[in-house]
């Protein structure tokens, strides 16, 4: 099988490839020149915000390496490394961790929310925080958002209890 695996499942030309290092922070900077048109059009998609994942122009560029990578690793030099595909496989691991300490972080400051106005006691103030995040908690996937929701119903039960 060749260095780099061709067949990589993890790979898909859907998928964006941006980030800038390594899983254990590592990066190298390059610094290259692009004819004008191109400047201007890759300017013009990120700044169009309808791709979020291009965020910056580098974001654009590393993206399209990437992509260009895998395509000359299984169309024109397939001794590339296997090294990429996993790393891009751990990266992706890493987003999904990272992802999940700042939902986790979401839930704890709405319990933290609750249990600050509720120990004032401001219900008045903690009404409006609960429906603020009932709002928004709906944007976030489980098992997170039935954490959040529990947490909020159950203050909201408890503002009812008091009679407030």
């Amino acid at each position: 099988m060749n260095m780099w695996e061709t067949e990589d499942p993890g790979y898909s030309e859907d998928k964006f490839y941006t980030f800038a290092k390594d899983n254990q922070g590592h990066s190298t900077q390059i610094n290259t020149r692009f004819a004008d048109y191109i400047v201007a059009a890759i300017a013009e998609i990120v700044q169009s915000k309808e791709i979020p994942e291009y965020a910056t122009v580098q974001d654009f560029i590393r993206d399209s390496v990437y992509h260009r990578l895998h395509w000359t690793s299984k169309n024109r030099y397939r001794k590339l490394s296997r090294l990429l595909p996993v790393m891009a496989s751990i990266q992706e691991s890493e987003r999904q961790i990272e992802e999940v300490k700042k939902l986790n972080d979401v839930v704890e400051k709405i319990k933290k929310g609750c249990e600050a106005l509720y120990s004032v006691p401001d219900f008045e103030a903690l009404k409006e925080f609960i429906d603020r995040q009932k709002e928004h908690v709906e944007e976030i996937r489980e098992p997170y958002r039935g954490k959040a929701l529990k947490i909020l119903n159950e203050y909201e039960q408890k503002t009812k209890e008091e009679g407030k």
